[in-house]
């Protein structure tokens, strides 16, 4: 995918205010040629690739409420879990999210869009997997 950083950024602004649940901009992200996404929790950058592992886009996101956060706690499955829950049934932003994952131990994840998979990590390689619902 050849686009210029300010048409992706229009590009994702169309894609969020379509989708009404995470399912549904999964499919979206998917559907403009991002094959799989990283996101850095403490930086809150979240990078899209495409075909071949070509970047085609790095947003910079505000960090916003990641000063009370504290880095570097143990990993923690059953709080990820929390988090997703939280987040999944509207009584957490996305920003909150990311406090709330940072919190459970997770520095950063990848979000699969062919496999349907989220892989959260944490610093020292542990991993907890989720599976993204298919849109039907």
């Amino acid at each position: 995918m050849n686009i210029t950083n300010n048409a992706f950024e229009a590009v994702l602004t169309e894609v969020r205010s379509q989708s009404k649940d995470y399912p549904h901009y999964a499919d979206n992200l998917k559907k403009t040629g991002v094959k799989w996404y990283g996101v850095k929790i403490a930086t809150h950058e979240i990078t899209y690739y495409g075909e071949g592992d070509v970047v085609i886009y790095v947003e910079k996101g505000s960090t916003s409420g990641m000063d009370a956060a504290q880095p570097g706690k143990p990993f923690n499955q059953e709080k990820i879990q929390a988090a997703l829950i939280a987040n999944q049934q509207g009584r957490t932003d996305f920003q909150q999210f990311l406090v709330d994952t940072l919190e459970a131990g997770v520095t950063h994840y990848t979000a699969d869009l062919s496999s349907l998979e989220i892989d959260y990590r944490g610093a020292n390689g542990e991993s907890y997997i989720e599976s993204i619902p298919a849109v039907a």
